[in-house]
């Protein structure tokens, strides 16, 4: 709970000093910075959405799904193993995009979908 506190502290100072830059209030600042990506978005276009990989369960093929999830994340075989054991959520990285993580994924058997996640 601590870290959770100490990260809002640290992004509420961030926010604090750009509108201060800005010659504004922080609480104006970050309406009008949300205002801004609400109206990218429906425009299809925000910074603020990311494509995720909603990850179920390993279908039939529970080996395949491990290898998959090993490649696309890293991870040793008991951490992959672990991983594969209840549903959780990937994200794209600089080696693979949400749509290729869903590719080896579904390629392996997996349960899988992608969403447009805030």
């Amino acid at each position: 709970m601590r870290k959770i506190i100490d990260i809002e502290t640290g992004l509420w100072k961030r926010v604090e000093g750009l509108a201060l830059l800005l010659d504004t209030q922080p609480k104006d600042f970050v309406v009008q910075l949300l205002k801004q990506e609400t109206d990218k978005a429906r425009n299809g276009v925000s910074n603020l959405l990311v494509p995720v990989v909603m990850f179920h369960d390993c279908g039939n093929d529970k080996i395949a799904t491990i290898k998959a999830i090993r490649k696309i994340t890293g991870l040793e075989l008991k951490d992959a193993k672990l991983a594969s054991e209840s549903p959780r959520i990937f994200e794209g990285n600089e080696e693979y995009s949400a749509k290729d993580i869903y590719d080896n994924l579904v390629a392996a058997g997996a349960n899988v979908e992608i969403k447009n996640a805030a």
